[in-house]
């Protein structure tokens, strides 16, 4: 049996986690202070944390949203 995540999806996870920080580099202009970077990176952590554990579990796409929502 294959693992469910393989290492091409940590690769898919530090981009997204690059591509968040670099959002987050636009708004940054517009709202200052550190409040900006702790809601933003805890968002894109929770955000990775629940698509990787739905991944991990076998979910799809709708999975994610869902667990997203309920979160």
């Amino acid at each position: 049996m294959k693992p469910r995540i393989v290492a091409q999806d940590w690769v898919d996870v530090g981009f997204v986690a690059v591509l968040g920080a670099i959002a987050l580099l636009a708004w940054e202009s517009t709202y200052r202070g550190p409040g900006l970077w702790l809601a933003g990176i805890g968002a894109i952590l929770v955000g990775i944390g629940v698509a990787v554990a739905v991944v991990a579990l076998g979910g799809g796409p709708d999975f994610v949203v869902l667990g997203l929502v309920l979160v």
